[in-house]
C-alpha cells in the first residue's frame, strides 16, 4: 500500500454502539480509499468492536493503557498519512466531501496547520442531555470560555471573537496573538480536527518524545509558532455523546476528579494544564463555585440559554452547575486529606493498571 494522505485515529474502549456509524461515515468520504487509513486504537474492548473495525479493515493498535489521550499519543506515533484527524468513535461525518475539501485547503493556503471542524450537530433521537453537552460539553466550561460549539453559533461565535484573517465558501481563518493568550478553545486531534503532521514534527520536535503529554494542547503549540489555524464551514459532526444523564453525570465527575488528581497525566486535557500553558492566573475559576450555589446567576445563564435556544432542556444547566460545585468542592477536600482514587478510563468504566507513560 502507498503512504497513506490521511490516517484518521479513532480511541475505543466497547465502543460498538457507535463505531459502525462512524467508520461508515469515513467508508462514505470522496476521499479515494488509497490516501486514507483508519487507525482503532483499542483499550482492550470486550464487545464487538474489534470485530467491527475489522470488517471495515481498519488498522487496530492495542493501548495497554486504555485512556484516549494515550490512544491517540498511540496513534500520533505510528501514523502513516501526512495529515492526521483525531475522530470519536461516537463522531459522524456529515459531509462526504470533508476530508477532499480538507487536504485542498491545505495545499491551498500555506498559513493552515491545523483546522476544525464546524461544531456538533446532535442526532436526532438521542438523549436530550447531548444538547447542552454538544454545545459547552460542562457548566465549568461554560463558565470560563462561553464559546458554543454547536455548529449553528460555532463559526459565528468565532467571528466575534477574532480576527478573520480570510474566509471563503469552505473555510475562515482564524488569527491569534499567542502573546496575548486568547488562544480559540479547540483541540486539533479531537472533534474531526486535522493536522499537518509533518509540520508538527518539524517544528515542535522537542515535546513529541517527552513524557509530557503535548497532543491535547497541540492547537497552542502550534500557535506558538504559527498564529493561523483554520475552522471548515458546513462541515459539522454528528456527535452521540452521552446515552442518559446518569452516564452523563458519570462523565462530568471523571472530569473534575482527573483534573483534581491526575493534572499532569490523564487530566492533562483539561483546563489546569490549559492555563499552565497559556501562562494566565486564571482568577475567573475561584468564582464558579459562588456562581453557582448563589444560584441567581446560574438561572439568570440558564433562562437566557433555553430562550436564545428555543429549548427548555437548557434550564439543567442550573443543577448541572450545582452538582459540579459540589464534585469541585468534595473532591478537593479529598485530595487536601491524602485521598488518592484510582486511575480509570473516561467515564470510569474501566481501571488503569498501567504505569502512565
Amino acid at each position: 500500500m502507498r503512504k497513506p494522505k490521511v490516517s484518521i485515529i479513532i480511541a475505543t474502549l466497547n465502543s460498538e454502539r457507535t463505531l459502525r456509524l462512524s467508520l461508515e461515515s469515513v467508508k462514505k468520504q470522496t476521499l479515494p480509499k488509497n490516501k486514507l487509513e483508519i487507525l482503532v486504537v483499542d483499550g482492550g474492548s470486550k464487545d464487538r468492536t474489534l470485530e467491527i473495525a475489522k470488517k471495515y479493515k481498519c488498522r487496530v493498535i492495542k493501548n495497554v493503557m486504555v485512556d484516549p489521550l494515550n490512544a491517540k499519543y498511540l496513534g500520533f506515533l505510528k501514523a502513516k498519512g501526512r495529515y492526521l484527524v483525531g475522530l470519536d468513535h461516537d463522531e459522524v461525518f456529515r459531509n462526504k466531501k470533508s476530508l477532499e475539501t480538507r487536504i485542498k485547503i491545505f495545499k491551498n493556503d500555506r498559513r493552515v496547520k491545523a483546522l476544525h471542524s464546524s461544531g456538533y450537530i446532535t442526532p436526532k433521537g438521542s438523549n436530550p442531555i447531548n444538547y447542552y453537552v454538544n454545545e459547552y460539553g460542562d457548566p465549568f466550561s461554560f463558565f470560563i470560555y462561553r464559546l458554543t460549539k454547536d455548529y449553528r453559533f460555532f463559526t459565528k461565535c468565532l467571528k466575534e471573537r477574532y480576527k478573520i484573517a480570510y474566509e471563503d465558501e469552505n473555510y475562515l481563518l482564524i488569527k491569534t496573538s499567542f502573546q496575548e493568550r486568547r488562544a480559540p478553545l479547540m483541540e486539533v486531534l479531537a472533534g474531526g480536527g486535522m493536522v499537518d503532521v509533518d509540520y508538527v514534527k518539524k517544528k515542535l520536535k522537542r515535546f513529541i518524545f517527552t513524557k509530557e503529554l503535548f497532543l491535547p494542547h497541540l492547537h497552542l503549540h502550534l500557535l506558538s509558532v504559527n498564529p493561523y489555524i483554520a475552522v471548515m464551514k458546513n462541515d459539522p459532526l454528528y456527535h452521540y455523546s452521552a446515552e442518559s444523564i446518569g452516564d452523563y453525570l458519570r462523565k462530568l465527575d471523571w472530569r473534575v476528579r482527573n483534573n483534581i488528581y491526575f493534572g499532569h497525566t490523564s487530566g492533562s486535557a483539561g483546563y489546569l494544564k490549559r492555563e499552565e500553558f497559556e501562562g494566565s492566573v486564571g482568577v475567573r475559576k475561584f468564582y464558579f463555585i459562588p456562581y453557582s450555589l448563589l444560584l441567581i446567576p446560574a438561572l439568570i445563564d440558564s433562562l437566557v440559554l433555553s430562550v436564545s435556544r428555543g429549548n427548555l432542556y437548557y434550564l439543567i444547566h442550573l443543577p448541572l452547575s450545582v452538582i459540579t460545585s459540589f464534585l469541585i468542592i468534595y473532591h478537593s477536600i479529598m485530595r487536601i486529606i491524602g485521598f488518592k482514587p484510582i486511575l480509570t478510563s473516561y467515564g470510569g468504566t474501566s481501571k488503569i493498571t498501567k504505569k502512565w507513560q
